[in-house]
């Protein structure tokens, strides 16, 4: 059987290619064409050895220790069930049916304990059709005739309650705006739930329900309500006997989310570091956990330490291989860093090398957001304004004031994104006073009031756009002004 293994001749150019990729020296395959191959006129060679690579490594995976200290429990456990089960149907398929029921039996005992639906269904099936045509134990027929109904069922309910959940999560991957529109679908979905809620709900479906009804009271801004849902959601899940990784750390976020909205900042804080305990560094949900970090860190003016996040986040070698969705947030952070560091508000090490950051490459950089024209091209486009009246590139923002009215008009309604209206009215009036701070303030103050009398966590609005205060970001661009 040919795997990858420390056996293996490392002078090889297999080797060569699977070393070159662990440690990041190949990015692309013209990379590794030309270091493996320089001299070759085509690229058949090349391609016929990654051929080789990718059918040596998907072999080796069958290898893999289902018990590595770097996961959790469960995620070990659902490796381990994998392989018992297909195990268990290759030893069929070689009509090895003695050692199949045994290892079926075996099998049962860890989906049965972790909640594996699917895996408990597959070998209860086997376990039945065992005792109803070879062994005739009509005691133990009936016992996994039985679990299979219930299996049958539960997996029903699981596949319901996931699918619409889906069907929400699916409008929100590259568009942050608010959606009210989704206080109706996730209501009439839950209406729908009625007729798949098991007689037993399994940890599973009492994630997949929660989320759509934090969806429903998130989707109209009522953070109170999905707060209460989460904190109850929670409970429930950790009540279980053992620990569902991943409606913990997803249902946490959410939470999280809520308490920054809501001004429970030390709550949040509690959340953020239960999270990053449970995650291993460089799983997807760890970046997830970090930018709610830095989210929080703004609302709370610890500037100093978002950029230290930002700098352990980005420099991680996995960040490169996120959905480009979740990398642009990270520029969208990176923009509102540069603007606090030369403001003076982050104190960097003169050892430290800082990347340039370049206003012009801005929007470019960040292609999926740019067009949500309701959700985050809003912090987008106020980094923007800030950053230029920052550097006193005055003209160029006299320039810009007449699109980004028409912006506000067009995009930023009263009823959704009040906060995000008021503040780019505030920034219209600058340039309109030739940037005098004085007059700034004087012309803007009935807008500021406003900001003061609509508070974030009182906002219509989706919690994805207001990344910083609009209240810590006037103060700081009015130090900016003269």
């Amino acid at each position: 059987i040919e795997i990858i293994d420390n056996k293996t001749n490392p002078d090889t150019k297999l080797m060569q290619f699977y070393n070159g990729i662990r440690e990041g020296k190949f990015e692309t395959d013209e990379d590794a064409k030309n270091y493996l191959y320089p001299d070759a006129s085509d690229s058949n060679a090349y391609y016929k050895l990654k051929h080789i690579l990718r059918e040596r490594l998907f072999n080796t995976l069958f290898f893999i220790d289902a018990k590595s200290s770097k996961h959790s429990d469960i995620h070990n456990a659902h490796l381990n069930i994998q392989k018992v089960t297909s195990l268990v149907q290759i030893l069929l398929t070689k009509g090895l049916k003695q050692n199949a029921i045994y290892m079926a039996k075996k099998g049962l005992k860890i989906a049965e304990k972790y909640e594996f639906t699917e895996e408990q269904l597959i070998l209860a099936r086997l376990l039945r059709f065992h005792d109803a045509t070879l062994s005739g134990q009509q005691k133990n027929f009936e016992q996994y005739d039985h679990m299979v109904n219930d299996l049958t069922e539960l997996l029903r309910c699981e596949v319901k309650v996931e699918g619409l959940f889906f069907q929400i999560l699916s409008l929100y991957v590259n568009n942050k705006s608010t959606k009210p529109f989704v206080y109706n679908k996730a209501t009439e979905y839950l209406d729908v739930l009625e007729a798949y809620k098991p007689a037993k709900p399994s940890a599973n479906w009492i994630y997949h329900y929660a989320m759509i009804h934090v969806a429903k009271f998130m989707s109209v801004n009522n953070y109170g309500e999905a707060l209460a849902i989460c904190d109850d959601a929670l409970a429930k899940i950790q009540a279980f006997g053992f620990k569902h990784t991943k409606s913990i750390i997803n249902m946490s976020s959410q939470a999280i989310t809520c308490c920054i909205q809501l001004r429970l900042y030390e709550k949040g804080e509690k959340n953020i570091m239960l999270g990053l305990a449970t995650i291993p560094p460089g799983m997807f949900n760890w970046f997830k956990y970090k930018e709610l970090h830095v989210t929080l860190c703004f609302h709370t003016q610890r500037y100093a330490k978002a950029w230290d996040i930002f700098n352990e986040t980005v420099s991680h070698k996995k960040f490169k291989q996120l959905p480009e969705s979740i990398r642009e947030v990270w520029k969208i952070y990176e923009a509102w860093l540069h603007f606090f560091r030369e403001a003076g508000k982050i104190d960097v090490d003169e050892k430290e090398e800082v990347k340039r950051f370049r206003i012009s490459r801005f929007a470019n950089e960040v292609p999926i957001f740019f067009k949500d024209k309701r959700g985050l091209n809003v912090p987008i486009l106020i980094a923007q304004i800030a950053l230029l009246l920052q550097q006193k590139k005055y003209n160029v923002v006299i320039d810009r004031m007449e699109a980004i009215e028409k912006y506000k008009d067009r995009y930023l309604d009263k009823t959704h994104n009040f906060r995000s209206n008021v503040f780019i009215r505030m920034l219209l009036v600058i340039p309109k006073v030739d940037f005098r701070k004085k007059l700034v303030v004087e012309k803007t103050g009935e807008e500021r009031l406003m900001l003061d009398e609509v508070s974030i966590d009182l906002a219509n609005q989706s919690a994805d756009i207001e990344i910083l205060p609009y209240e810590d970001i006037w103060e700081v661009l009015l130090e900016q002004l003269d």
